[in-house]
């Protein structure tokens, strides 16, 4: 299991949206006469805007269709796009992504926004050389918190979900990673008031913390070849029990290097073993280690 591809979250991650649509959004509630609470907005988070309108058709009973809303908000958030002096990209996002990209890891955008505002941000920003595939929420079935948008984008990537991870800051997206199975980091702004972190694999508030470096170990793996023909690992996926079993002697040979499909390579994941004591842990050899043996 190794990292191929990461897959963005646009507001929020790449782009300091949330004010825009909050305003935007705001003076829509204002013009339509309806009293939205910031406890109700919040569960707006991350949400496609069809979604958010359909809901509010639904809840205050509006004699408007989910397109006569959706225009008017997104007529609000074009003109604070292109006036509002604060709008600018999260701070180390740019350079998180160029460093990705130019380490062969590819890129895809999952965002609830709709395709003509992720094309508005990807120009402006000048962001789309980096990536291999876009995907808005708008042009789904279902939004986040449905994986459907992630799932997606990781047949984008043409990778396996278990080499992509997420990078969210919404409760509705971290939930919609968590259902998909895939391995979501979760970046807490200023701007992310109230969301819900829980089901995230990682939480940073920094893009340093991100970086392919740092992401890399929790995707590492090592290859064990047996001595000989008899394969004797004790290899159980996702039970937290050491790999080898330590009732008979046995001498292993084994060595790093790529995968390959051979019946006598035993793949094993760090995360999916505990280790009793330092000195079990000590067998194992060392990823950067050359080849040589290993006793147990």
């Amino acid at each position: 299991m190794l990292l191929k591809a990461v897959l963005f979250d646009m507001d929020g991650v790449i782009v300091d949206t949330e004010p825009l649509h909050r305003k935007a959004y705001f003076q829509m509630f204002k013009d339509l006469g309806i009293p939205v609470s910031e406890e109700l907005y919040e569960t707006f988070t991350g949400a496609a805007t069809k979604k958010v309108c359909e809901t509010l058709i639904n809840l205050y009973h509006l004699d408007k269709s989910v397109d006569d809303l959706a225009k008017i908000k997104r007529k609000y958030f074009k003109y604070y796009f292109y006036n509002d002096p604060d709008f600018h990209l999260i701070a180390g996002v740019k350079e998180s992504i160029e460093k990705y990209f130019e380490d062969g890891i590819k890129l895809v955008l999952a965002s609830s926004a709709s395709m003509t505002t992720i094309d508005m941000v990807f120009e402006k920003f000048e962001l789309e050389k980096y990536f291999v595939g876009k995907i808005s929420g708008d042009e789904l079935k279902e939004s986040k918190p449905n994986p459907e948008i992630f799932l997606l984008a990781a047949q984008i990537a043409q990778e396996p979900k278990e080499n992509c991870f997420v990078v969210e800051d919404s409760t509705n997206g971290i939930l919609a990673a968590y259902a998909a199975g895939i391995f979501c980091v979760a970046y807490k702004s200023e701007h992310s008031v109230g969301q819900n972190y829980d089901k995230a694999n990682l939480v940073i508030s920094d893009f340093k913390e991100m970086a392919p470096e740092n992401m890399r170990k929790y995707f590492e793996i090592f290859t064990l070849r047996p001595f000989g023909r008899r394969n004797f690992l004790n290899f159980q996926p996702r039970l937290k029990r050491h790999p080898f079993s330590f009732e008979k002697k046995k001498k292993i040979q084994w060595k790093t290097g790529t995968q390959k499909k051979r019946s006598n390579f035993i793949w094993c994941s760090f995360k999916y073993f505990s280790f009793s004591n330092s000195r079990e842990f000590s067998r194992l050899p060392p990823l950067s280690a050359p080849r040589g043996t290993l006793y147990t």
